[in-house]
Protein backbone atom coordinates (compact mmCIF):
# COMPACT_ATOMS: atom_id res chain seq x y z
CA UNK A 1 0.00 0.00 0.00
CA UNK A 2 1.85 3.04 -0.77
CA UNK A 3 1.91 5.94 1.74
CA UNK A 4 -0.57 7.91 2.42
CA UNK A 5 0.01 11.30 4.90
CA UNK A 6 -3.22 12.31 6.63
CA UNK A 7 -1.30 15.56 8.48
CA UNK A 8 1.91 17.18 8.81
CA UNK A 9 3.05 20.10 10.83
CA UNK A 10 6.62 20.77 12.61
CA UNK A 11 5.45 18.60 15.62
CA UNK A 12 3.10 15.83 14.52
CA UNK A 13 3.29 13.26 11.18
CA UNK A 14 0.48 10.70 10.73
CA UNK A 15 0.50 8.47 7.95
CA UNK A 16 -1.00 5.36 7.05
CA UNK A 17 2.03 3.82 8.81
CA UNK A 18 2.87 6.00 11.26
CA UNK A 19 2.15 8.10 14.10
CA UNK A 20 4.81 10.50 14.79
CA UNK A 21 5.19 13.31 17.57
CA UNK A 22 8.10 15.38 18.37
CA UNK A 23 8.00 17.40 21.68
CA UNK A 24 10.91 18.75 23.63
CA UNK A 25 13.41 17.22 21.62
CA UNK A 26 11.97 13.78 21.85
CA UNK A 27 10.28 12.03 18.97
CA UNK A 28 7.84 9.36 19.50
CA UNK A 29 6.57 7.12 16.97
CA UNK A 30 4.00 4.69 17.08
CA UNK A 31 3.13 2.06 13.95
CA UNK A 32 -0.45 2.90 13.61
CA UNK A 33 -2.04 -0.79 13.02
CA UNK A 34 -0.60 -1.69 16.32
CA UNK A 35 -2.36 1.18 18.13
CA UNK A 36 -5.63 -0.11 19.96
CA UNK A 37 -7.98 1.36 22.05
CA UNK A 38 -6.90 4.76 20.73
CA UNK A 39 -9.61 7.49 22.65
CA UNK A 40 -9.64 10.98 23.52
CA UNK A 41 -9.45 12.43 27.25
CA UNK A 42 -9.51 15.76 28.43
CA UNK A 43 -6.63 16.95 30.69
CA UNK A 44 -6.77 17.59 34.45
CA UNK A 45 -8.07 21.06 35.23
CA UNK A 46 -5.52 23.59 36.67
CA UNK A 47 -5.58 23.81 40.43
CA UNK A 48 -5.20 27.58 40.97
CA UNK A 49 -8.02 27.54 38.48
CA UNK A 50 -10.03 25.38 41.00
CA UNK A 51 -8.93 27.13 43.96
CA UNK A 52 -10.05 30.44 42.65
CA UNK A 53 -13.71 29.15 41.77
CA UNK A 54 -13.77 28.15 45.41
CA UNK A 55 -12.78 31.49 46.48
CA UNK A 56 -15.38 33.18 44.40
CA UNK A 57 -18.34 31.10 45.31
CA UNK A 58 -17.63 31.39 48.83
CA UNK A 59 -16.73 35.07 48.89
CA UNK A 60 -20.24 35.32 47.19
CA UNK A 61 -22.04 33.60 49.98
CA UNK A 62 -20.29 35.53 52.42
CA UNK A 63 -21.63 38.46 50.78
CA UNK A 64 -25.32 37.26 50.44
CA UNK A 65 -25.30 36.26 53.99
CA UNK A 66 -23.56 39.70 55.18
CA UNK A 67 -26.03 41.84 52.60
CA UNK A 68 -28.64 43.13 54.99
CA UNK A 69 -25.88 44.42 57.66
CA UNK A 70 -24.02 46.37 54.55
CA UNK A 71 -25.23 50.20 55.11
CA UNK A 72 -22.47 52.40 53.23
CA UNK A 73 -21.62 52.72 49.72
CA UNK A 74 -18.27 51.72 50.96
CA UNK A 75 -19.44 48.24 52.26
CA UNK A 76 -21.42 47.58 49.27
CA UNK A 77 -18.08 48.54 47.18
CA UNK A 78 -15.65 46.60 49.24
CA UNK A 79 -18.17 43.22 49.13
CA UNK A 80 -18.31 44.17 45.33
CA UNK A 81 -14.25 44.04 45.45
CA UNK A 82 -13.93 40.96 47.28
CA UNK A 83 -16.57 38.96 44.83
CA UNK A 84 -14.90 40.39 41.90
CA UNK A 85 -11.73 39.83 42.51
CA UNK A 86 -11.29 36.19 42.87
CA UNK A 87 -13.87 35.88 39.87
CA UNK A 88 -11.67 37.36 37.46
CA UNK A 89 -8.75 35.54 38.71
CA UNK A 90 -10.98 32.60 37.65
CA UNK A 91 -11.55 33.48 34.39
CA UNK A 92 -7.70 34.67 33.99
CA UNK A 93 -6.71 31.45 35.22
CA UNK A 94 -8.86 29.51 32.93
CA UNK A 95 -7.40 31.74 29.80
CA UNK A 96 -4.24 31.65 30.65
CA UNK A 97 -4.17 27.15 31.32
CA UNK A 98 -6.79 25.89 29.57
CA UNK A 99 -7.57 22.16 29.97
CA UNK A 100 -5.77 19.82 27.40
CA UNK A 101 -6.84 17.56 25.20
CA UNK A 102 -4.85 14.28 24.72
CA UNK A 103 -5.19 10.91 22.69
CA UNK A 104 -4.36 8.15 24.45
CA UNK A 105 -4.02 4.60 23.16
CA UNK A 106 -2.29 1.02 23.85
CA UNK A 107 0.76 0.20 22.24
CA UNK A 108 2.55 -2.73 22.80
CA UNK A 109 0.18 -3.93 25.94
CA UNK A 110 1.35 -0.55 27.31
CA UNK A 111 -1.25 2.53 28.11
CA UNK A 112 0.41 5.64 26.12
CA UNK A 113 0.11 9.53 25.47
CA UNK A 114 0.07 9.97 21.32
CA UNK A 115 -0.68 13.40 21.62
CA UNK A 116 -1.22 16.58 23.77
CA UNK A 117 -2.85 20.05 23.03
CA UNK A 118 -3.97 22.71 24.46
CA UNK A 119 -5.16 24.08 20.98
CA UNK A 120 -8.73 22.77 19.77
CA UNK A 121 -7.98 23.07 16.32
CA UNK A 122 -4.65 21.43 16.01
CA UNK A 123 -6.25 18.84 18.05
CA UNK A 124 -9.17 18.31 15.93
CA UNK A 125 -7.01 17.87 12.76
CA UNK A 126 -4.31 15.41 14.02
CA UNK A 127 -7.14 13.36 16.17
CA UNK A 128 -9.03 13.34 12.42
CA UNK A 129 -6.17 12.36 10.37
CA UNK A 130 -5.57 9.59 13.16
CA UNK A 131 -9.00 8.46 12.50
CA UNK A 132 -8.29 8.30 8.83
CA UNK A 133 -5.20 6.47 9.57
CA UNK A 134 -6.96 4.00 11.88
CA UNK A 135 -9.76 3.18 9.25
CA UNK A 136 -7.09 2.69 6.29
CA UNK A 137 -5.48 0.04 7.93
CA UNK A 138 -9.03 -2.28 9.11
CA UNK A 139 -8.99 -5.28 7.02
CA UNK A 140 -11.16 -4.82 4.28
CA UNK A 141 -15.26 -5.74 4.81
CA UNK A 142 -15.61 -9.13 3.18
CA UNK A 143 -18.90 -9.81 1.46
CA UNK A 144 -20.67 -12.92 0.85
CA UNK A 145 -22.86 -13.37 -2.33
CA UNK A 146 -25.97 -14.52 -1.77
CA UNK A 147 -27.66 -16.83 -4.31
CA UNK A 148 -31.00 -18.64 -4.92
Amino acid sequence: MPQTTYFRSSQVIVTNDLFIWRVGGVTRAFRVRDLTGVGIVRGDLDRRRVTTVHVTSAAAVGAAVAWPTFSTPLAVGAAVVVIAVPGFAAIAASRLRPRSYELRATYAGLDVILFTSTDGTTFGQVSRALRRALEANEPPARYALASR
